[in-house]
Order: structure tokens, then sequence, then C-alpha cells
């Protein structure tokens, strides 16, 4: 049986047939993948058409890819289930919920929506956890660990234990966590919500660790918890918090997440060799950009309504008001385009870059706003981060943002004066470096208040303000193995509660 078993949605390599296997190069990934051995095991969910070929007689998947040696076990699930539990209640109703952190901001963004609510679509929810709990359980012995990941399998550790109470349970929520005063309004117009979040707290709490990225998110847990059992009374700890309920004791903690820092420091070098989809080659728009005295802005993102898409392009537009000779590049990965919200985004972003490019070309003689949405894979996307003299990242909110991260280690070989910043709305890295304002490259705005933000842009430049070697130095210490081992560590000296033989 496996010493310790990772649970999460994605799937780090899926097999479709005809094609090679997909291999997830994504840090995080990298990160949970590299600490398994032969002998420990990756349960997720099923997204290649030949996995269930894959499969030997105990229904597990080997894996042998590169340094990697560890085995897969997938949950299969039908499109309907998939459906209502990944596009209905983990993306329609959990993401957008815990995303309200510092605002309402589906009652003041066009983009953002308002979280939906579905009793099938939660049924289906509490369904696949437990298909999930099933699979943790054939994998997992007696006494070990079991990490499971993010806000798509929030009932998944309570069914584990109630099965298994000797296993170490620990889970890592890699999205903010939201305010219950932020929250009041919404929960108090659909009871239906309130009583599912009541179910979903009560459910977390059987986990023995329950991470989140910054202290804040740990704050808000415990602010939350206590309006929905108002007889518990969270314990501060100097790691976090200790949340006990009948047979159940959580320790809540945050553990900042980071990236491969090694893996970005040996790739930040490499040349810029993008082709888009017109042919145009990316790395000559931005050599003439850069001989012609134009600014450079640039944004690597998923289309997530989270993110101020739109926020940029108005940035953008107010800039070349401002008679600032600018051009923006975003490369924007499309992403969860099934759901309604993501679509609507989608094309409001594109007819909006429409109508600047229409407005703006005949006077600037140039297209001042380009978006690629083929998406960038490492090296490239650190490539054309290291071009940029802005980093334009009007963030509504965000867990972490690793981009934040990147963009600095991105730059880091690069002389002072040509490092330029990064203006950055709201996310947990921002928070992180709370230490590091203007005169470090950290220019922090509001997605809320254009033109604020383009003010505080134009003293930037003013200024000169470029990112410092002390906020490089911080953005190398943020490293995601460091994360991974921080957590299992913690999770395997935490006493389990309540000892039983």
């Amino acid at each position: 049986m496996a010493k310790l078993v990772i649970a999460g949605n994605r799937s780090p390599i899926d097999y479709s047939k005809g094609k090679e296997s997909n291999v997830a190069i994504g840090g995080v990934t990298q990160a949970l993948v590299g600490c398994l051995t032969d002998d420990d095991v990756y349960v997720c969910i099923s997204q290649g058409d030949d996995d269930p070929n894959r499969v030997d007689a105990v229904g597990e998947i080997p894996v042998s890819a590169g340094d990697y040696r560890f085995r897969m076990k997938k949950v299969f699930l039908d499109a309907q289930d998939y459906r209502r539990y990944y596009e209905g209640t983990a993306n329609s109703f959990l993401w957008p919920l815990f995303h309200l952190n510092s605002a309402a901001y589906y009652e003041i963004s066009p983009t953002f929506p308002r979280p939906r609510f579905d009793g099938n679509d939660f049924f289906t929810y509490s369904k696949v956890n437990g298909l999930v709990a099933d699979a943790v359980l054939e994998a997992a012995g007696e006494d070990g660990v079991v990490w499971v990941q993010d806000y798509h399998l929030l009932l998944t550790p309570a069914r584990v234990k109630e099965a298994k109470s000797k296993l170490r349970v620990g889970q890592f929520i890699h999205i903010p966590m939201f305010h219950p005063a932020i929250v009041d309004r919404y929960l108090s117009e659909s009871g239906e919500a309130q009583e599912c979040l009541h179910y979903l707290f009560d459910a977390l709490l059987a986990n023995d660790l329950l991470g989140f990225h910054i202290q804040d998110y740990v704050e808000n847990f415990g602010a939350a918890f206590s309006k929905f059992f108002p007889s518990v009374h969270p314990e501060p700890t100097n790691e976090g918090l200790i949340i006990q309920l009948n047979e159940k004791r959580c320790h809540v903690e945050h553990f900042p997440i980071g990236v491969d820092v090694a893996g970005i420091s040996q790739q930040a070098q490499e040349p810029l060799q993008v082709t888009l989809a017109d042919g145009r080659r990316l790395e000559d728009i931005i050599k003439d950009d850069k001989e012609r005295g134009r600014k450079l802005f640039v944004g690597v993102e998923r289309s997530d309504y989270t993110k101020g898409l739109l926020e940029r392009l108005f940035i953008i537009d107010k800039l070349l008001e401002a008679g600032m000779p600018v051009r923006y590049i975003g490369a924007m990965a499309i992403s969860r385009e099934q759901i309604d919200a993501y679509r609507e985004l989608i094309a409001q972003v594109e007819s909006t870059r429409n109508q600047l490019n229409q407005k703006w070309q005949p006077r600037c003689g140039y297209e001042p706003i380009i978006i690629d949405t083929q998406g960038l894979k490492p090296p490239q996307n650190y490539a054309l981060l290291r071009e940029a003299d802005c980093v334009l990242m009007p963030l509504y909110e965000d867990g972490m943002n690793l981009v934040f991260q990147e963009s600095i280690l991105a730059k880091q070989f690069l002389p002072h004066d040509r490092r330029g910043f990064i203006a950055v709305g709201n996310c947990g890295a921002e928070k992180m470096a709370f230490r590091y304002g203007d005169q470090h490259g950290v220019v922090r705005i509001d997605p809320f208040d254009v033109s604020r933000s383009v003010d505080k842009i134009c003293r930037t430049f003013q200024s000169q303000y470029n990112i410092s070697d002390a906020l490089i130095q911080h953005a190398l210490q943020r490293d995601v193995n460091q994360w991974r081992d921080n957590f299992l560590k913690r999770l395997r000296e935490i006493e389990i509660f309540p000892s039983k033989p």
C-alpha cells in the first residue's frame, strides 16, 4: 500500500488515442509528482480517452516519465457527471464565491459572474468526491499520508477519515478564502448556498492540516467557521489556528506557494521565438517597438474573470489618450470555455481589443493591442515577460499568482535599468511582497480605478523605478519544492486527533 497518496482534479499525465502522452509541465504539478516514489500514488480525474486501456490489474497506471516514477489511479466520469462536478459546483459556485475576499465583484464588474448554486450539481460534486475518496482508500495503507489538492475535492478528506481514521490527511487550497462579511449579502439571499457551505466547512475540519497561501486566508477561514458554527472559537497558535468540533481537530495554517526557481532561472535567458497566428514574429514586433521608443506592456494569463483582462485594455486606452506610445501584448490562454461566463469574457475581450485597435491604429500607425490565444509555454512565456517594460496585472483577486514571481525571475539577469516593473492588483504574491513598493518595481494598482492606475504607471516611468535586486532575492526564496516539503513535514508531525487504537 502507498505511504503517500496525492489526490487532485488535474491529472499529471493523460493518454489519448493516437497522441503522445501529455505530460503536465506546470511547476506545481512537477513539485507534487517530484515527491512520489514507485510505491506512491497520484489519484486524479481521467481526461484521456486512452486512459482506460492503460490501467493494470489493480486499476493503476505505472508512470515512468523523465525523472518521475510513480503510479496513477484514475477516476472515470461520464460527461454529464464531469460537467456537473467541474463546470457546475466547482467552477460556477465555489470558484467565484471563494474569490470574494476584498469586494463583491459580481456587483461591480461587468465580467465577474454571480456565484451559482445548483442542488443537482452539488449532489454530483459530492458523488465525485466520494469516488475520489474510494480510490484514495484503495491505494492508501492504514497509517500513511494523504494530501488532497484544492477546492474541487472539499468533501474527499472527510470520506477518507471516516473509513481510515489513522491516516494523516491534509489539504491545500490553491485559491483565496472569501471574507465572510463580503459574502453575507449573497448568502442571506441563498439559503441553499448557506446550507451547502455549512456542510462543506464541517467536512473540511476532517483534515488534520488545512493549508492556505497566506495568513489573511487563514484568518478568513476562522472567521467564516465561527459564522457557521457560533459556538466554536478557533484557537490562535504560532502557526495559525486550531479548530476543534466534536471528534475533529484541524490545524489551519499558511504555506506560501512558489515556482520552479531552478527551472525558470535556467530558462530565463532563452531567446524569444514566437510566431503569431497571422504569421508575424513576436520578436520582430518587439524589436521594432523598442527602436521606436514605444513602451511594451505584457500580460501572461489564462482567460479568467479574476485576472482583470478587460481592465488591462482600458489602461492601455488611457495611456494612449495621455500621449504615451505603448503596445500591449497579451498571451491569453483560453480556459473553461464550456462555461458561459468564460465564453462571454473571451468575447468581450476580443470585442474590446478590436474596438480599441480600430480607434487607435489610424492615429498611431501601428496596432497597439495584440492578444495571442495560443498559450505560451516555457521558456517562451518567460522570454516575453523578460522583454516587458511593464508587466500589467490588474487582478481582482488571486490566491497567489505565480506569474508575479515568474516575471521577477525572468528579469534577474538583466541590468537594473532594463528590468521594468510590475503593475499589480490583488493577489497573494503581492501581499507576500508587502515590504517592496514602487522603488522596488512593485506598483500596486486598483483594477476598478483606471485613471488612478494610469497616473501611478506614468509616475513610475518618470521616476525610472525598476525591479530591484532585493525583490529578485525575495522571488528566489519562494520555491515550489520548499512549499511542498514544508507542508508534508508539518502534516507528518501533527498529532492525529482523537488518538484511536
